[in-house]
């Protein structure tokens, strides 16, 4: 029942829901953490796919000819995000745990100042 709530409330916010199902699973479930994260990345799955399908046939209000999803931004958007995936990947297993975070911590850092301007 949380878990359904979690994704009632995570698909209308747009984000996927996996801060919220795998805490879900491993507390009130007592999945432990291996097997959370891989249920969490089931259901955030599934309903990216429901929001998509839904989303494809729904237009917009006011102007009935447009869709809601603009193809051209994906297509765009995708090979970029595609490349930082891979590339967030490879860094993952070149480098060692104790710079992981710190970088992280540094790369978010730069990127909230530079939105604040």
């Amino acid at each position: 029942m949380l878990c359904f709530l979690a994704a009632s409330v995570s698909s209308a916010g747009g984000i996927g829901g996996g801060g919220l199902f795998v805490p879900i699973l491993t507390i009130i479930a007592g999945f432990d953490l291996k097997k959370a994260s891989g249920f969490s990345a089931f259901m955030v799955t599934g309903g990216s796919i429901a929001n998509v399908i839904y989303n494809m046939f729904i237009k917009r209000r006011g102007n009935g000819s447009n869709r809601l999803i603009d193809y051209d931004i994906a297509l765009l958007s995708e090979p970029f995000m595609l490349l930082g995936v891979s590339i967030g990947v490879i860094c993952n297993t070149m480098f060692p745990e104790s710079t992981k975070t710190p970088n992280a911590y540094c790369k978010c850092n730069e990127l909230g100042g530079s939105l604040n301007r």
